[in-house]
């Protein structure tokens, strides 16, 4: 059985002299180290940054203050940008979110161990590497319903690579095991449908006691920007509404990005207060057309209910899972649901649509959506942070990637 190779493409090349061998990098205005770019352009963050990336896994404490005040904890990953490159890249198994009640199908024999291993992932962080001198700023992801917090280290390792330090939570009121364990009638840790704000806080409270893991030293908890996928993406748009309404100008919530996911006018929601408040921050949606879990007219519904500073791109040929890894996790031979059959799990109907959509024609390669992707949304992340002092990376986007990118606007929808 052929083992899985993470695609590296552009996004495992570094496409700029290493930061270890070049001169002490600059700093801002507020002390946190940052990459300076020669020329900017619609394609110039496609390409990985000149840090080597490590990952960190820790622990936090997440309370939810309704219904009873739920306390849990839940495991973050933390990319964070390196001195140098490590020996071995992390990888992640997907049958590891799977719940124990299914565990046993993993291993039962030689036949299913070899399945089981196909759904291994390789990324381009290596665990633990010693980080790179420096304070960096903070990035959140938010992984889909049904994902992970791996799920789309395509990104979080391409933005950590890029001077940023990025944190994703497993949400464990909608994460894989979860979902899965609702077939068996097990219920989630809380009933409350905003716990994945809260577990974002809590990963914006451990950066700012530097309970954070080796990158515990070099974060800048004071400047956050929180990037989100599906259910994530209407996660971080919430959170940004709570921080608008509770905290104003004084967040440390810099601005949000949602990918194929928003929250205010996305779709029928029964959303109240501090969560109805339309958030006054920077706010980047990006939408697949051909996506058939969030529909791109939910998202331009999305993006007209914005009235701040707002951009909204179109990928023409991307459905909902372009925005993960889980595309390129045997692809070749069916993908998850393959897998999944042939470990005998059977996965409901709306499970096996959500974990192939975008990821087989007419949609385009996932790689190949990876680009603008990773382009859009590490320029939109530099522009709010102020390493960019114009928007050139983002407007750029289209005339770089003209098959893959349909709409790029910050006006009205006509």
């Amino acid at each position: 059985m052929k083992k899985l190779i993470g695609i590296a493409l552009s996004c495992g090349l570094l496409s700029v002299a290493t930061i270890a061998s070049a001169a002490t990098p600059p700093k801002d205005s507020f002390g946190d180290t940052y990459v300076k770019v020669k020329t900017l352009n619609g394609s110039t963050f496609s390409a990985a940054g000149p840090y080597a990336v490590g990952v960190d896994t820790v622990t936090v404490s997440v309370t939810v203050p309704s219904p009873s005040g739920v306390t849990y904890t839940t495991k973050v990953d933390i990319w964070y940008p390196a001195a140098k490159r490590g020996t071995t890249k992390s990888s992640y198994n997907v049958g590891t979110w799977l719940p124990g009640f299914l565990q046993g199908l993993l291993t039962k024999d030689d036949a299913s161990r070899a399945n089981a291993a196909k759904a291994t992932y390789v990324t381009n962080a290596y665990s633990k590497a010693t980080p790179a001198a420096g304070k960096f700023p903070l990035v959140l992801f938010s992984h889909g319903y049904a994902g992970f917090r791996d799920q789309s280290t395509f990104l979080t390792t391409a933005i950590a690579s890029w001077g940023y330090i990025v944190a994703a939570p497993d949400s464990p009121s909608r994460n894989l095991t979860q979902v899965v364990n609702l077939l068996a009638a097990i219920p989630a840790v809380t009933s409350n449908t905003n716990a994945d704000v809260y577990d974002l806080q809590a990963v914006m409270a451990a950066a700012k006691a530097k309970k954070f893991g080796v990158a515990s030293t070099h974060v800048d908890a004071a400047r956050v920007i929180a990037v989100g996928h599906s259910a994530g993406g209407s996660a971080v748009e919430r959170l940004a509404s709570m921080e608008t309404s509770l905290n104003a100008k004084k967040s440390t919530l810099k601005g949000f990005i949602g990918l194929a996911g928003a929250s205010i006018g996305a779709w029928t929601q029964n959303l109240s207060a501090p969560f109805t408040t339309v958030p006054q921050m920077p706010g980047l949606l990006i939408a697949g057309q051909i996506d058939n879990v969030v529909s791109v007219s939910a998202m331009e519904s999305a993006y007209s209910s914005l009235t701040g500073s707002r951009r909204l791109i179109e990928l023409t040929h991307a459905g909902h899972q372009a925005f993960s890894d889980l595309c390129q996790i045997d692809p070749g031979e069916g993908g998850l649901v393959a897998l999944a059959n042939a470990l005998n799990i059977t996965l409901p109907s709306n499970l096996s649509v959500l974990a192939t959509d975008g990821c087989f024609s007419p949609a385009e390669p996932a790689t190949t959506s990876w680009l603008p992707i990773q382009q859009a949304v590490i320029a939109q992340i530099r522009y709010i942070f102020g390493a960019d002092k114009t928007t050139a990376g983002l407007t750029g986007v289209s005339a770089s990637y003209p098959q893959s990118v349909a709409r790029n606007t910050t006006g009205s929808l006509s």
